[in-house]
């Protein structure tokens, strides 16, 4: 160390007069030690931002991922309902041509019963099973009473009620 008054070099650093000027080398001693510690205090100071910023970093990934992880949520939820959407859009329509297939039904019988009051007549009509048909379903919709499943099956000399095909052909016997 040098004297920072007259500038000896080579002065031990514990020393706290200079032999030479016979300065007091204690406060300078401290700012010694309080320079040292400052600097190592701003090296700390350092690495808790550099570990910071770079948690900081990870912190802005999770963000953007967990973003992307929602907007595909968000997506897929919307092309579902679009998805579904169409697909009841189609029962709809099948609905609406079933309600059509009765309302002639309808007609018909009520033009048979025009002509003859007196006599009981049974009419029989092909009706072709759509996806989703079941035998409760169509009776329900024939004769108002899902348990008339058992008269569709008997008639039809089905073997399995529970197994309809798309496309099959059902003959439904009304009684007036």
């Amino acid at each position: 160390m040098n004297c920072p008054i007259c500038n000896k070099a080579g002065l031990i650093d514990m020393v706290s007069v200079c032999p030479q000027c016979n300065s007091d080398l204690a406060g300078f001693q401290i700012l010694k030690v309080v320079s040292s510690k400052h600097n190592e205090v701003n090296q700390k100071i350092i690495e808790v931002e550099k570990k910071l910023h770079s948690q900081s970093q990870k912190n802005r990934r999770m963000v953007i991922l967990w973003t992307l992880v929602i907007l595909a949520s968000l997506l897929y939820i919307f092309w579902n309902n679009t998805r579904n959407s169409n697909q009841m859009n189609i029962l709809a329509e099948e609905i609406k041509e079933k309600q059509d297939s009765l309302l002639a039904i309808n007609k018909r019988l009520a033009s048979i019963q025009e002509k003859d009051n007196h006599v009981i007549q049974t009419s029989t009509f092909k009706y072709v099973v759509h996806e989703g048909d079941y035998l409760s379903k169509i009776a329900k919709f024939f004769y108002g009473d899902i348990l008339k499943y058992k008269k569709l099956a008997e008639d039809n000399k089905l073997k399995d009620p529970s197994h309809l095909a798309v496309g099959d052909t059902l003959l439904i016997n009304l009684n007036k």
